[in-house]
């Protein structure tokens, strides 16, 4: 055999054994990563939704968004608002800058809508909320093939919702699309 062949097999078994020791070193490594399903993602947005009811979008956005919208501007991490009025209703989406802390940010938004509420119509009340990707069901169950929809949804309200909300880690259950 020449030098080159001898040479050749020699780094075969070198890349070998360095591809079986890379696989096994990653197998390890695999095992011990901590996975999820859904991860939990927090976006650093609020939004403020007050109901007018019956009022134009422009008695909405002159009387409710445009107030709102402008006492929370001085709000530190504020990027950006976004401000909907339709009839009935106002929305403004409040994004913030990553790692704000979204509670300290609606304490803060919560203050600066109580400073202008006497600006506000009487009847307008502001919710602040947020969105988080735990707040959609992890799982959903169906039931069917029963005649008395009824019975059957006194049954799971009695015995299997409660089981269920006994459950660790489980933030509520509800039953949707029943007859009651």
């Amino acid at each position: 055999m020449s030098n080159l062949a001898v040479l050749s097999l020699k780094n075969r078994a070198l890349i070998a054994l360095i591809t079986i020791v890379a696989a096994v070193f990653g197998g390890l490594a695999l095992t011990s990563l901590k996975q999820e399903l859904i991860p939990s993602i927090e976006f650093p947005q609020l939004s403020v939704l007050t109901t007018y009811p019956g009022a134009s979008p422009d008695v909405v956005n002159n009387d409710v968004s445009t107030p709102i919208e402008t006492a929370i501007q001085g709000i530190p991490g504020l990027e950006s608002t976004t401000a909907t009025s339709t009839t009935n209703a106002s929305i403004i989406q409040a994004s913030f800058t990553y790692g704000t802390d979204l509670a300290t940010a609606e304490q803060k938004i919560l203050q600066a809508i109580n400073r202008i509420k006497s600006d506000l119509p009487e009847s307008v009340e502001p919710n602040v909320v947020s969105f988080s990707i735990d707040d959609l069901p992890v799982i959903a169950l169906a039931v069917t093939g029963y005649d008395d929809a009824r019975t059957i949804e006194a049954q799971l309200e009695a015995s299997v919702i409660p089981d269920l909300e006994d459950v660790d880690g489980v933030s509520a259950v509800a039953i949707i699309g029943g007859q009651g």
